[in-house]
């Protein structure tokens, strides 16, 4: 009996280490599923590490990349400059002072430096800022970064004058199914490009303005064989935007938002209450500097997802909608028929952020119960009105309000007349 219970246990562990590996995988994900999701429109909200987990490692660097990826990023933007004998490098600034140790006494352009110069200095930890220390890191070549991770999608940002050399090292690479250009130029000029080239790339553009007649002409035009769009304004993203905007990628294309820089962002801050609002507004890939809480968010938002799912479709199989015309009863049939449509525009939509999902969740059940419970009462003869707090309240000031009224005309009427 114990040696049955020992194999039973051994079989019960082995089942869990078994589902924990393939949990583990399927949460991972591999960089052609990341690429398959990115080309898809109506694919779940995705996010991009700005410059890798730099809170942890130096910016730009092969480690910050990596622990991004090991944190649920499934996209690492990287930024692209190449040195005084060609090399491309991983690197933001035209100057190496802020990041590089030791720093130069005099302002010192990358561009002026062989790749061999650049290699004697170390990178400054995080952002290279007042308090940031020397590591051991260096700065690494494209090459190198590209290697340096499986499971993510690189956002290659670079300079629209070195794009043939960023290409044909990307290509020499075989990670041409893994990178993203980011092509910072016209939508006319990137399609151009795109046709010079024979393999099928990924691109997104750059847009930087909120004026909506401006927008939907390059939004229209680069979807025309680009993947997305990166809208940046320092201005709010108005709600004349959202509606005219950011509804032209739907099934084309997504919108690409980065709160890491809330000046290109709307002023809208890298947290999670803004990032229900830029996905309230149709962005489905966020470019952040804590790719950690984003990924948690976006697994928020897919569970969710998951629940408002199951109500809406215990609504459509189980749940029927009285036929009944009582005037009385209009206004929960209206509130059930708004509720049932905001679940099936946010489910067919493919991607929602966690508030506006429970929101739409608690509304359609809530208008169930609505439906469900003055039914009821309207079947025993009732009025359909149930008591609550509000309007017993309400009914009690307008009861004073007519009393209040009531004796103030009587008072008036007995008032004796003035003598002539």
């Amino acid at each position: 009996m114990k040696a049955c219970s020992k194999y039973l246990f051994f079989i019960l562990l082995l089942a869990v280490l078994a589902w924990c590996s393939a949990v583990s995988a399927s949460a991972e994900g591999t960089a052609a599923e990341k690429a398959a999701l990115f080309q898809n429109p109506k694919g779940r909200v995705m996010s991009a590490a700005n410059k890798g987990d730099w809170h942890a490692f130096p910016e730009n660097s092969v480690p910050a990349i990596q622990s991004a990826a090991q944190k649920g990023a499934d996209i690492v933007k990287i930024d692209i400059r190449q040195t005084k004998d060609g090399t491309l490098v991983l690197f933001a600034d035209e100057t190496v002072n802020r990041m590089c140790y030791p720093t130069p006494q005099a302002t010192t352009y990358l561009k002026d430096l062989t790749f061999e110069q650049l290699s004697q200095y170390t990178l400054r930890s995080k952002q290279g800022d007042a308090l940031s220390q020397n590591t051991e890191y260096k700065v690494p070549t494209l090459e190198q970064a590209l290697a340096s991770s499986d499971t993510v999608l690189f956002m290659l940002d670079f300079d629209w004058g070195i794009r043939s050399a960023v290409y044909e090292a990307v290509k020499e690479s075989g990670k041409l199914g893994s990178v993203i250009f980011l092509t910072r130029t016209s939508a006319k000029n990137a399609a151009e490009w795109r046709g010079s080239i024979s393999e099928n790339i990924m691109t997104m553009g750059y847009h930087k303005s909120n004026v909506v007649f401006l927008a939907t002409s390059y939004v229209k035009n680069y979807l025309n064989g680009g993947d997305a769009v990166w809208l940046a304004t320092k201005n709010p993203y108005g709600m004349n935007f959202q509606k005219v905007v950011t509804g032209l990628f739907e099934a084309k294309g997504r919108a690409v938002a980065s709160p890491a820089m809330p000046e290109l962002c709307g002023r809208k801050t890298d947290c999670e209450t803004w990032w229900n609002d830029l996905v309230a507004r149709g962005f489905s890939v966020i470019i952040t500097d804590y790719p950690a809480e984003l990924s948690a968010f976006i697994q928020k938002s897919l569970a969710a997802t998951e629940k408002l799912a199951q109500l809406n479709e215990h609504v459509n199989t189980a749940f029927h909608l009285p036929e009944i015309q009582a005037d009385i009863f209009t206004q929960y049939k209206r509130n059930f028929n708004a509720a049932k449509s905001k679940a099936d525009t946010l489910l067919s939509r493919g991607f929602a952020g966690e508030q506006e999902l429970d929101e739409a969740y608690y509304s359609l059940q809530r208008a169930m119960d609505d439906v469900e419970r003055n039914f009821s009462e309207l079947q025993k003869g009732k009025s359909g009105l149930t008591l609550s707090t509000g309007r017993v309240l309400v009914a009690i000031l307008a009861a004073a309000a007519v009393v209040s009224a009531q004796v103030y005309t009587h008072k008036k009427m007995k008032k004796p007349k003035a003598a002539n």
